[in-house]
């Protein structure tokens, strides 16, 4: 099941299995961190390498001498860049393969006020009330029971505590066109009948839910105060030939991919303060 498939697939962003380091090396980090930061600098660090990975969406000085749990730390690419910060961090993951890559990337790179455990979201192991800030980016859609992590970390956070979760945007060209074009033009209907199977077949993971906004705003129900964004930095799904448009005409299409993405990108950010 779920686990099974992330031991089998750890999310080195290595697609093409091109990279060159040998695995676990601290150039093999170096080489999927430049992918991730690569592709997330649209939204989350446009200023990179001037500004810091994420930290458009990450108040990393305030959360010096703060408590502060990741769920789903995968290769630790953010966990690094939140225990740097100064954070009191402990790393959490589902399989065992992401914590024995992160533990090991936390020896290569000297982190040592960081923790790295195994466990599942949807039964923590920590107190009520013991941490400042919660991360998690694109993890917790993934779960069999997503709204048992989600009342996990509204217990486990400080009051006023604030958490940071990214999840998949049903309402994105990417579910829809792509979906659909998928569903269509490549004949996936005829065996997977709905559009949420079609999307299933191109999209990581061994279940993959998308939320709207207004799911999303449910989803946290429980939290004092929600808020949610929209983003993506990939050439949106919109018309065939686009992404050659975007190729060709650059200085074009950029604003406009902006504005797509800005409305019907991929990514669903939500934050909630409990």
């Amino acid at each position: 099941g779920n686990v099974e498939w992330w031991e089998a697939n750890p999310m080195t962003y290595d697609w093409e299995g091109e990279r060159t380091a040998k695995e676990g090396t601290r150039e093999w980090f170096r080489q999927a961190d430049d992918e991730f930061w690569e592709i997330s600098k649209g939204f989350a660090h446009p200023q990179f390498p001037d500004a810091a990975p994420f930290s458009k969406l990450v108040d990393y000085p305030a959360l010096k001498n703060r408590k502060v749990l990741e769920i789903g730390c995968g290769i630790g690419a953010h966990a690094q860049m939140l225990a740097q910060s100064g954070a009191e961090l402990t790393a959490i993951d589902l399989t065992e393969r992401a914590v024995l890559f992160t533990k090991r990337r936390f020896e290569l790179f000297g982190i040592n006020n960081a923790q790295v455990m195994q466990c599942d979201a949807e039964n923590l192991p920590f107190a009520d009330n013991r941490f400042d800030f919660i991360w998690s980016w694109g993890v917790i859609h993934h779960s069999s029971d997503t709204e048992s992590i989600v009342k996990e970390m509204k217990r486990v956070l400080k009051p006023g505590g604030k958490a940071s979760v990214m999840v998949y945007n049903r309402n994105s060209t990417r579910y829809f066109v792509h979906g659909l074009y998928q569903g269509i033009c490549r004949g996936k209907f005829i065996r997977h009948r709905s559009l949420y199977a079609v999307n299933m077949t191109f999209t990581d993971g061994y279940i993959a839910r998308h939320y709207t906004r207004k799911t999303a705003q449910h989803l946290f129900a429980g939290f004092s105060s929600v808020t949610t964004r929209v983003m993506d930095s990939a050439v949106p799904s919109v018309l065939p030939g686009w992404g050659r448009l975007s190729r060709w005409f650059p200085a074009l299409m950029q604003p406009v991919n902006h504005w797509i993405n800005g409305r019907w990108g991929w990514f669903l950010f939500v934050t909630a303060v409990k």
